[in-house]
């Protein structure tokens, strides 16, 4: 909207070019009324962030994550902290025990995994699962669970809570199924030696 509208004050001589500046403006308060993400996983599980009530974020991530961390603390015009250590509820939102934190907001509970250790995770009482490592199929029937290989698959993957339900968008359906739209499948196994496919 503020593209078109830069346009149409470019493009028109007359009086009615004013109407340019209708567009500009209801596309930044758009931007001003766009709700950043409560959650976050991207780059095949090694970056995930989760938001504070203060609106800054915080962030697991692996040290060669500077490119991401940069173009995700642009993108929400946040601050990025360290991930917080156990027992930091009260402030963060984030309740920690070892690589397993149960993040809180709007009255819903998800596990974030940040490694092995934490999994497998009791699917009781949460509404979704976040997992920096393969989280397997254990609660994809009961409630979202977002992994590593999602986030492989699927692009960067984000997560926004509300009281009624948990919605989930990826980058590469956001996109649609284009030509420049990465979509990974598997490796195909070899055929074993002896196999129908080995004549």
């Amino acid at each position: 909207m503020i593209s078109l509208g830069g346009l149409w004050l470019c493009l028109w001589c007359g009086p009615w070019r004013r109407w340019g500046m209708v567009g500009i403006v209801a596309g930044f308060a758009a931007m001003g009324l766009t709700r950043p993400p409560d959650i976050l996983i991207a780059d095949g599980g090694r970056f995930v962030a989760a938001r504070a009530p203060d609106g800054h974020y915080f962030v697991s991530a692996d040290k060669g994550e500077k490119i991401v961390r940069s173009f995700f603390a642009s993108e929400t015009g946040e601050a990025l902290a360290a991930w917080p250590a156990s027992g930091s509820a009260a402030e963060s939102g984030l309740d920690c025990a070892g690589e397993l934190c149960v993040y809180t907001a709007r009255g819903r509970r998800v596990a974030i995994a940040t490694g092995d250790a934490a999994l497998p995770i009791k699917c009781g009482g949460l509404d979704a699962i976040v997992s920096q490592v393969p989280a397997g199929f254990r609660c994809r029937s009961m409630m979202p669970v977002i992994d590593r290989i999602d986030s492989w698959r699927r692009g960067s993957v984000a997560l926004w809570l509300d009281p009624d339900d948990v919605t989930v968008e990826s980058a590469n359906e956001s996109r649609g199924d284009r030509p420049w739209v990465p979509h990974p499948r598997p490796a195909r196994r070899p055929a074993s030696a002896g196999g129908p496919d080995s004549r």
